[in-house]
């Protein structure tokens, strides 16, 4: 089967702000033989940023406040024909306990700032890399190196404790996010080894200085600061989130492979 039809009839189709998703797994993927393990397809379901009423108690989504209209979805890069948009995350989808957590504090952070919209908790990652346009011809070798930096690397654990406001690069995304602590430099490798595969292959490497994290809520705009305002005003304990990360996860146009870390063989 041609590889790149593998991907899907809409290569770019998923090129979409970090804090969402869209990927099917159909087809077969091709790929060169080598020693190092081939990356297990895994099926993800459809991730659409939720009508923020949906994360309310059940007893508060009937009196919620309407929500506001839904922003146009911003795509990470401009659809060009035959790009593919690949993002390479640790999956971390949140536990009960902190989704508890969440759902009872995000009506409050809302009532100050209406604008502010849950992401599904149960889709969680911590990216490892931007969002980034490849070409098709590249797919087969970008997802072999991919797959051997991740065999050269030991699992690790990550824990998640506080909130904290982030936004994109173009300041047209704000962000509400769980940050990591601990795992510093193993956390910092692994997106080393993923900055390598994507400088060989001329795409952009990620922040200087990555701040692990999963995004939990999001406002359109350049709303950073109201969004840093709204925190300070509001108390939002949260309990442990552990993650450990026994494999990379690669996202390539409407396909998603796990990628296994070796160090544990």
């Amino acid at each position: 089967m041609d590889l790149v039809a593998s991907y899907g009839s809409s290569p770019s189709g998923s090129a979409v702000s970090e804090g969402s998703a869209h990927v099917e797994d159909d087809g077969e993927l091709t790929s060169q033989e080598s020693k190092e393990p081939s990356p297990k397809r895994l099926k993800v379901e459809e991730a659409r940023l939720p009508d923020p009423s949906a994360l309310l108690q059940p007893d508060q989504a009937a009196t919620a406040p309407a929500p506001a209209p839904p922003t146009q979805r911003i795509r990470a890069f401009p659809h060009v024909e035959g790009q593919f948009a690949v993002h390479v995350t640790l999956s971390a989808p949140a536990p009960p306990d902190v989704t508890r957590a969440l759902r009872a504090a995000l009506p409050r952070l809302r009532a100050a700032l209406p604008t502010l919209c849950g992401l599904d908790l149960g889709t969680g990652h911590v990216s490892l890399s931007h969002t980034a346009p490849a070409v098709g011809s590249q797919l087969e070798s970008l997802l072999r190196m991919l797959t051997a930096a991740a065999w050269r690397l030991a699992p690790f654990a990550l824990d998640l404790r506080r909130l904290a406001c982030l936004a994109n690069e173009d300041a047209s995304l704000a962000f509400l996010a769980i940050e990591g602590q601990g795992a510093g430099g193993a956390f910092a490798r692994a997106v080393r080894a993923v900055d390598a595969v994507f400088r060989r292959h001329g795409l952009p490497t990620f922040y200087a200085e990555p701040r692990p994290h999963v995004s939990v809520a999001w406002v359109p705009g350049d709303a950073l600061e109201r969004l840093e305002a709204v925190l300070k005003q509001q108390s939002v304990p949260l309990p442990a989130w552990h993650i450990e990360a026994t494999e990379l996860v690669c996202k390539i146009g409407q396909r998603t492979h796990a990628l296994k870390l070796g160090g544990d063989r």
